[in-house]
């Protein structure tokens, strides 16, 4: 348990910094995974009503935790130029190998993207709106943060 705690204190700072400086009221919680950042209103244009970083240190368990997401969701393509399959793999710009997976969807309470970063073994969820545009806001802010 010692481990595991020292495991949430080393990720909790490293997950308030993949969430950026233009949150509101994000605070950390100690579910099973080895930390999570919970997070409301994203100050950015198009950014997330919601979000949750969580850091999942077992690639198993963190395809798992973005499978239940998936499950979820009315899945769509992703609204990029051009729009990338969903779920699919994601790159950072100019990189050859995939960064981890993205999913864009919908459901009756919000918009969604989420996606995992499998090197800092993190999954994201982002939520907004429940409407199309909402969508392609948020498919937009993903992008330029990603």
């Amino acid at each position: 348990m010692k481990a595991m705690n020292s495991v949430r204190a080393a990720a909790a700072p490293v997950l308030r910094a993949a969430a950026g400086p233009r949150l509101v009221a994000c605070t950390s919680s100690r579910a099973s995974a080895a930390a999570t950042v919970e997070c409301a209103r994203n100050l950015d244009p198009g950014g997330p009503a919601t979000s949750t970083y969580t850091a999942i240190t077992e690639r198993a368990d963190l395809d798992a935790a973005f499978g239940s997401i998936v499950e979820g969701l009315d899945v769509v393509v992703c609204p990029g130029n051009p729009p990338i399959q969903s779920p699919g793999p994601w790159r950072r710009s100019g990189a050859d190998q995939p960064a981890g997976t993205l999913v864009c969807g919908l459901d009756d309470q919000a918009s969604t993207v989420a996606w995992t970063d499998t090197a800092r073994s993190l999954l994201v969820v982002a939520r907004g709106a429940p409407t199309d545009r909402a969508l392609a806001e948020l498919y937009t802010w993903w992008s330029s943060h990603s």
